[in-house]
């Protein structure tokens, strides 16, 4: 199965990991398509494909218990530290 997805804010970002994580889409066969220069929409992502990416603190609070749960299942190449 190829996916398309049209926009890199928070909906398609989580389309995308919710294809991976739950019907087994590889990565590769996913596309997804932005208008801006910078991928993320409100994220405010920094980085890149290559060396990861780096979401602001400020963006979540304890209240976004969804998208913890969504985050938590996506690959990470650093180890979550807990304050």
């Amino acid at each position: 199965m190829k996916a398309h997805i049209v926009g890199s804010g928070f909906g398609g970002l989580a389309a995308a990991a919710l294809l991976i994580r739950n019907a087994d889409v590889p990565g590769a066969d996913i596309t997804i398509y932005e208008a801006d220069d910078v991928l993320g929409g409100g994220f405010f992502l920094g980085g890149s494909a290559a060396n990861g990416y780096n979401l602001p603190g400020s963006v979540f609070d304890k209240e976004f218990r969804c998208t913890f749960d969504l985050l938590k299942s996506i690959p990470s190449a650093r180890k979550r530290c807990d304050a």
